[in-house]
């Protein structure tokens, strides 16, 4: 990821490599004023960090991974962040963008940082309690 950066932003992002303690994680996290996230081929998956950078309220680049990777859709539709395609030209322009945004003082006016109610932690769980609720009715009328 490092030798994506442009020259000129060198310094201003950095990638941290592979962490293996949730507090490094979350201390990076905090501190970012931006997420990158890599889409799945296929069209069926979302990474699950997406949800934790909505959560942290941050702008996110996604990077799409084919034509029908979802994130481009999630993003757009809930003003989040930028998407751009797998390729080095556009990850360093989208880099670019966030970055004079962000110096612009513009980030809360370009997107959508507040809570979205879909992706609130009441929401999702409740949204987990129905899916565990079907499974486990449909687990007792089998065993019938």
């Amino acid at each position: 990821m490092q030798e994506v950066v442009p020259k000129e932003l060198h310094g201003i992002f950095k990638f941290h490599g592979h962490l293996s303690k949730m507090s490094d994680l979350f201390g990076f996290l905090s501190s970012a004023s931006c997420f990158v996230a890599w889409g799945f081929r296929g069209g069926l998956q979302l990474p699950s960090k997406i949800y934790i950078y909505f959560g942290l309220k941050k702008p996110i680049l996604g990077i799409m991974c084919d034509s029908i990777d979802p994130m481009r859709d999630i993003l757009e539709d809930n003003r989040r962040g930028l998407v751009v395609n797998n390729s080095e030209t556009e990850i360093a322009l989208g880099l670019m963008q966030l970055f004079e945004i962000h110096q612009s003082g513009q980030a809360r006016m370009r997107f959508n940082l507040r809570d979205i109610e879909e992706f609130t932690w009441p929401k999702l769980t409740q949204s987990l309690d129905a899916v565990l609720k079907e499974t486990v009715s449909k687990a007792d009328n089998d065993g019938d």
